[in-house]
């Protein structure tokens, strides 16, 4: 195992041989290979995703958030309990408070979203990963998600 000094000392696990070619080494992380969100690119439609209180729509590539102020989200269960991941979602048109809705052993976490790309990492306690608005009425196209596991260890 070797450590890598910094802010916060993190360990990293031995990764096998076998399953080295699934992982890269992305500052300082070991991401997957694999995208376990399911047409992140919403690049024909918004299948795989669900949106049961309308508001979202699909828009030249993007699923767009045309809110009424109303708890309208767009949701999808890429994740498992106990293991890491890194989210990335890419914003663009945002007007109002987006977030990215994630449950965590401090309970509900609303990491705010702004336009650009948005990455974070976090180990997840279900399986939900869900775009919501945080307060008032909320325009936003999201592009891009992408969900992939990581390997990392905090001493």
């Amino acid at each position: 195992e070797s450590s890598i000094e910094g802010n916060n000392s993190v360990t990293y696990t031995n990764i096998p041989q076998s399953a080295r070619e699934l992982y890269t080494l992305e500052d300082d992380t070991w991401v997957g290979s694999n995208e376990l969100v399911v047409n992140g690119d919403f690049a024909t439609d918004l299948s795989g995703w669900s949106a049961p209180n309308g508001g979202w729509s699909w828009d030249n590539g993007t699923a767009k958030l045309d809110g009424d102020g109303s708890l309208q989200y767009i949701s999808q269960n890429p994740f498992e309990e106990g293991h890491s991941y890194e989210i990335k979602v890419s914003v663009s048109n945002l007007v109002g408070d987006l977030g990215a809705v994630l449950f965590t052993e401090d309970g509900w976490i609303n990491p705010p979203i702004i336009n650009g790309i948005n990455t974070y990492i976090f180990t997840p306690l279900g399986p939900t990963l869900q775009f919501k608005r945080l307060s008032g009425v909320v325009t936003a196209n999201i592009d891009n998600v992408s969900v992939k596991e990581i390997i990392e260890v905090a001493s």
